[in-house]
């Protein structure tokens, strides 16, 4: 049985973040913060149905003023960016520490110390390596 996703739109109004749940009339409410607009639409719209809250889904929908969608769109793309590039530094990371431990026979201190890393750090990149298939 697939179930009911409800909408929950949400916007600043004032100090707190007022929602409607469009599907519902009359489905309002508000949050003082908007990590509490879920739970809180949850009880309105389960209130509502008299239904079971774990019986639907909510889909969160944030209207922002355009600067700030601005700011967030960005900020979304600078943190994508910033995992793609910490994903293949990681992996440059563990190459060179491998080289310079098979290759030439460095110990993990002197890894460490080459690429400003802590030993453990080393350690571990190491053996994770030995774990991998």
């Amino acid at each position: 049985m697939e179930v009911k996703t409800y909408t929950v739109a949400t916007e600043r109004s004032g100090s707190w973040w007022a929602f409607s749940v469009p599907e519902i009339p009359g489905a309002h409410g508000q949050a003082k913060r908007l990590d509490q607009v879920r739970d809180e639409a949850r009880d309105v719209i389960s209130m509502m149905l008299d239904a079971p809250e774990d019986s639907f889904d909510l889909e969160l929908s944030v209207k922002l003023d355009p600067r700030m969608e601005h700011a967030l769109d960005e900020a979304k793309i600078a943190r994508d960016q910033f995992e793609t590039y910490q994903r293949i530094a990681q992996e440059k990371l563990r190459v060179a520490a491998e080289q310079f431990k098979d290759v030439a026979g460095l110990s993990v201190r002197d890894i460490g110390s080459l690429l400003n890393v802590s030993f453990q750090r080393i350690s571990q990149i190491l053996s994770d390596k030995r774990k991998a298939p």
